[in-house]
């Protein structure tokens, strides 16, 4: 990909930059409705002594300038700041210099001021709705740009400026023992449903069933490893470990590798004890929304289960596997969750789930 960088170097005058904002009655109404959406969405935002909207995504700050000369359209940017540091990195003069180096999405800008950087994408639009559906996109599109200047930064000399602790991509702090994923394994956003994996499994199938569960040989061919009082059959199951967590059978170490893998059972009953909980819907997915004890919060979206061929219980219940083995091979924990009630539970090895992973901190 092109590397396509927008670098607006912009002078101030102590005036202009103290200068209070003079909204419209529209544009208030824009604010309030952005600032009534970032609420449903599981975000704690406020409004700043300059008229901005500011929110906490992942640890970091976030702010929604609505620009107040502009009315038809409206125009507005997502925006994260930087601070510099004359000491090495973070300085402006740094800022200048890594510029060119940083692989930028069309739409995105670093606007450098007398003492910070703004890293910015902005839209033209007519309604708030307008932006509730390009928002996660837009927040995407910047953290991936700020990624790529913390990657840029790591190899430069000097003290750096950056007070945020290293967070892998996609990974959210919610104040637990563990960093929680922003989307399932295979998704290509929070709200995207994802891949689905038998347990113990590291790859998706068309079909999930015993017959087709890699960990099982059916030796007296009645297609089940379990006889009339379903118990198990013996050596028709292999035993993979009672927590498979970062081992070769667990698939978000296997697909994702970096140090993610399956939750236990545990880290997912910390979940559940510890956060709030709200049954909701993100870009038309149901699912929960999940606020940890800081603030910050994921979307567990409801992408039901795989049995054989069939995709079941859609947008109406959560089921995603953990790494904990049941004892007896033929089953595993699993969390399941609907708009009335949530919990771990048990779950035949075969079915397909999907899959949220955790990092270490």
């Amino acid at each position: 990909m092109k590397k396509v960088v927008s670098v607006l170097v912009m002078v101030f005058c102590c005036i202009a930059m103290l200068q209070a904002k003079e909204f419209t009655t529209k544009q208030k109404q824009l604010r309030t409705n952005i600032v009534s959406f970032l609420k449903t969405e599981g975000y704690m935002p406020e409004i700043d002594s300059d008229g901005d909207i500011k929110f906490k995504s992942e640890g970091n700050v976030y702010y929604v300038i609505i620009d107040a000369n502009e009315s038809s359209p409206f125009y507005l940017s997502l925006v994260s700041i930087y601070s510099y540091n004359d000491s090495g990195k973070w300085s402006r003069r740094w800022f200048e210099g890594v510029a060119s180096e940083i692989n930028l999405y069309k739409g995105l800008s670093l606007e450098l001021y007398s003492s910070t950087a703004y890293l910015s994408m902005g839209m033209f639009l007519t309604e708030a709705e307008h932006f509730n559906r390009s928002f996660y996109r837009m927040l995407q599109v910047l953290k991936t740009a700020e990624n790529e200047l913390k990657e840029t930064n790591s190899g430069s000399s000097g003290n750096s400026g950056y007070s945020a602790s290293y967070v892998p991509e996609h990974a959210v702090d919610l104040g637990l023992s563990v960093l929680w994923a922003d989307r399932n394994i295979g998704a290509s956003s929070p709200s995207d449903q994802g891949d689905y994996f038998a347990w113990g499994e590291t790859r998706t199938k068309y079909e999930y069933s015993w017959s087709t569960y890699i960990h099982f040989t059916d030796r007296n061919g009645n297609g089940t490893p379990l006889n009339e009082n379903s118990q198990n059959e013996p050596n028709e199951l292999a035993h993979i470990g009672d927590n498979i967590a970062g081992t070769r059978y667990d698939a978000a170490a296997q697909n994702w590798g970096n140090g993610w893998q399956l939750p236990t059972e545990a880290q997912f009953n910390e979940l559940i004890n510890k956060c709030t909980w709200r049954w909701t819907s993100q870009n038309g997915q149901y699912g929960y929304r999940v606020t940890g004890p800081n603030g910050n919060s994921i979307f567990l979206p409801a992408a039901g289960e795989k049995h054989s061929s069939s995709l079941i219980y859609e947008n109406e219940e959560c089921h995603y596997w953990t790494a904990t083995n049941d004892g007896s091979d033929n089953g595993a924990y699993y969390f399941g969750g609907s708009s009335d009630s949530y919990r771990t539970s048990l779950s035949y090895n075969f079915d397909g789930l999907t899959i949220r992973a955790v990092h270490a901190k």
